[in-house]
């Protein structure tokens, strides 16, 4: 028997197992959100999220290895934008880059694709998301970890650059570019006008560079 992946209905249907797993996480995930908006984010510890859960703290750490910061991220927004059981961003993107469509620059597959996530795409998204989005914009160590996200995507955003000009994966000018663009969204992704923004730095980008 399978069953279609509730935050996502156009993801192809969940297997037991797989429903399992992500009835595991998304409880793990409510539980982490709950205490840490009663207590804060450094007053609650895995332990006591298990137990919110009613699970191990073994099957916590199975789920998400990085602790409070992926149950919020993983557990949390990304599966309600539907991003299924996991994704592994950098290889998205780069899949985003590569496989765009005829007439599409490499700029703007990197700012769909950045506008799909996050604060970018919260606008229509329930209460619960968009209090982890405020829980994300108000703690320290969950804005490093989202920005760590999007840094870690870098090289495979330099090598898809490289790739689409011709130029050196080394080219000082690539790394810069690359890196700035994945820095938006920790520079003003949970400001108000956040979209607006996004497109008006992506558009100055493109006038930049007119080979991407």
């Amino acid at each position: 028997m399978t069953d279609v992946d509730a935050t996502n209905p156009t993801a192809p249907a969940l297997g037991r197992r797989e429903r399992k797993k992500l009835q595991t996480r998304q409880a793990l995930a409510e539980a982490a959100l709950k205490l840490i908006l009663e207590r804060g984010y450094d007053a609650v510890t895995v332990a006591e999220i298990a137990e919110e859960a009613d699970t191990a703290v073994t099957t916590l750490f199975k789920h998400f290895p990085e602790g409070k910061e992926s149950l919020i991220f993983h557990g949390g927004v990304e599966l309600e934008l539907g991003m299924g059981l996991s994704e592994d961003r950098s290889a998205a993107l780069a899949a985003a880059i590569r496989e765009r469509g005829e007439g599409v620059r490499v700029l703007d597959a990197i700012e769909a694709f950045i506008g799909a996530r996050g604060a970018f795409a919260g606008q229509q998204r329930s209460e619960r998301f968009r209090k982890q989005l405020r829980l994300v914009a108000e703690t320290p160590a969950l804005r490093a970890y989202a920005l760590r996200l999007w840094m870690d995507c870098q090289d495979a955003v330099i090598a898809e650059m490289a790739a689409a000009t011709g130029r050196d994966v080394g080219d000082p000018a690539l790394r810069a570019l690359a890196r700035f663009a994945l820095e938006t969204p920790n520079l003003f992704g949970t400001e108000r006008g956040a979209r607006a923004a996004l497109h008006d730095v992506f558009d100055r980008l493109r006038a930049g560079w007119p080979e991407l």
